[in-house]
């Protein structure tokens, strides 16, 4: 059985207010365009209370467990199917789907009972929650480590949240709910805290917990953390003056922190023939495109460095490297926009002024797709975006480029040869723009271009708790780059940077065979 479910900005505004959850991750727009996501995520948990809200065959029973994997993150404005495949008459699997892929599964067991209002709660002991999400260090998260206190939800919050299409449940007691919002307060706010990602939450209830109608008292102790994984898992228990409410476990997942660059980490040189050179780094205020910047001016390359919504991370970077040979100018803008470049173009015509290096680095969130109709819409857009970044900036600079026999670096990835099932919409896109490079290589005779191939980098587009393996720091890349840069060109020809995850590299060189008609 299944039906169909889409978030609004309003539902997750409503539960972040019931559930006291404020982590940034679900309620700030340019907190997450900084997080591997690119926008903000679906509290975990709201989506479970969905999937309970539509069990039909069991509005006259009681929940008596629950266990939830949030396999992977949804997000607003994304069309969802919710299934529910009943397994007995008092068990039941469901999940949430994105076409064929699960964002969300686990399984929900009932015992006999029904209770007539999800609102019967009554005043305890006062409860003041955290205002702000905790930053809990590494070194903090070992087993025997504890977080104790009461909780209550906002009532009339959760009503107005409950009141939503597809919400609204009589069968879960208030309490239980209130268990519930209590397991994403506590991963979001107190354990781990604002670096969490909910991966699983496990209740077990104590019969009749339909009977609880008082404030909830609860403790997390955390039961082992694996640093192989950054997988945090939590053993909790809640209770009321009735008596003890529920045990479980709630795991989450400690996102890696917000990775600033330092040019302290890029080597200087004393002498280099980019002095009085022109640089233009497209998506140039974080990740690679930052490091780039870096290297280019420690090396007296005056940098144009393109950003468009990270202006803190821009002027940290730009203050950073005031003492530097070179210098930085930022211009915020939207590297793939047309009218932006051009009027950027226009401007260095003006100042008679033209550019020797032009890096396209920027690129959107990159998320899991699968090829199929309920998703293809959105791996259409994501290529349209992605080569974007890269077509517009090629096709308004290339003359002036040209015009200093100068390079064009262009990020790429070897996803074009290794095809992960999961990137369609990423792997079409950078094979587009590899095309498209060899393309202008034929048109543009005078530029010497490169196309770099990195492994998974440890920047915040890439950073994930969910990718094991170990990735190659930024700067690395951007010193084989600027190395790269430094030695001979080959005017007319496309030549593939690919870097191994130890940071060696290796060049091929591809020209054209014949004249372009």
């Amino acid at each position: 059985m299944t039906s169909s479910l889409r978030f609004e900005t309003g539902d997750l505004d409503l539960f972040s207010q019931a559930s006291h959850d404020r982590n940034p991750l679900h309620v700030s727009d340019s907190y997450t365009r900084k997080t591997p996501f690119g926008e903000r995520v679906v509290f975990g948990v709201l989506g479970a209370l969905c999937c309970l809200a539509k069990l039909d065959g069991f509005r006259d029973s009681v929940l008596s467990s629950i266990d939830v994997q949030f396999v992977e993150p949804m997000f607003v404005g994304t069309d969802y199917a919710i299934a529910h495949d009943p397994r007995s008459s008092s068990e039941v699997a469901i999940s949430i789907l994105d076409g064929s892929r699960p964002k969300l599964r686990g399984v929900a067991k009932f015992l006999p009972g029904k209770v007539s209002s999800t609102t019967d709660w009554q005043p305890g002991q006062p409860f003041a929650p955290s205002l702000e999400a905790k930053q809990v260090s590494i070194e903090e998260l070992v087993p025997g480590y504890s977080v104790a206190g009461p909780y209550e939800p906002v009532w009339n919050a959760l009503a107005a949240l409950l009141e939503r299409p597809g919400l609204g449940r009589q069968g879960i007691p208030g309490v239980q709910i209130a268990a519930l919002l209590w397991t994403s307060y506590l991963a979001g706010m107190e354990l781990p805290g604002q670096q969490a990602l909910l991966s699983r939450v496990s209740l077990t209830f104590d019969a009749p917990s339909f009977e609880h109608a008082s404030r909830l008292t609860c403790r997390a102790t955390i039961a082992c953390f694996d640093q192989r994984f950054n997988k945090l898992i939590a053993d909790v228990e809640l209770a009321t003056d009735k008596g003890m409410l529920a045990r479980g476990r709630v795991e989450s997942f400690v996102r890696p922190q917000a990775r600033i660059t330092s040019p302290l980490r890029l080597a200087r040189a004393s002498e280099s023939n980019f002095r009085d050179k022109l640089g233009l780094v497209v998506g140039g205020s974080r990740g690679l495109g930052a490091c780039t910047v870096q290297a280019l001016a420690l090396r007296g390359c005056h940098v144009l460095a393109n950003f468009h919504r990270s202006s803190e991370e821009a002027k940290h970077l730009q203050a950073s490297l005031e003492d530097t040979p070179g210098g930085v100018d930022l211009l915020e803008g939207d590297g793939g926009s047309r009218e932006w470049a051009e009027g950027m173009n226009r401007s260095l015509i003006q100042s008679r002024r033209r550019l020797d290096i032009l890096v396209c680095c920027a690129a959107p969130a990159l998320l899991p797709l699968s090829l199929e109709s309920s998703s293809v819409e959105r791996i259409n857009d994501y290529v349209h975006r992605s080569l974007s970044l890269v077509s517009v900036p090629l096709a308004v600079f290339l003359e002036s480029v040209a015009e200093n026999d100068g390079w064009a670096v262009v990020i790429s990835s070897p996803a074009v040869h290794t095809w992960p099932v999961a990137w369609p919409h990423y792997v079409s896109a950078k094979a587009a723009i590899e095309a498209l490079t060899a393309v202008a290589a034929r048109q543009y005779r005078r530029v010497s271009f490169l196309i770099v191939r990195p492994p998974k980098l440890a920047t915040d587009l890439t950073s994930s708790p969910l990718a094991f393996e170990n990735p190659l720091a930024p700067e690395t890349v951007a010193e084989a780059i600027v190395r790269r840069l430094e030695g001979a060109r080959h005017p007319g020809e496309v030549e593939f940077m690919e870097l191994s995850s130890s940071g060696a590299w290796a060049l091929a060189a591809s020209g054209p065979e014949s004249p372009s008609p």
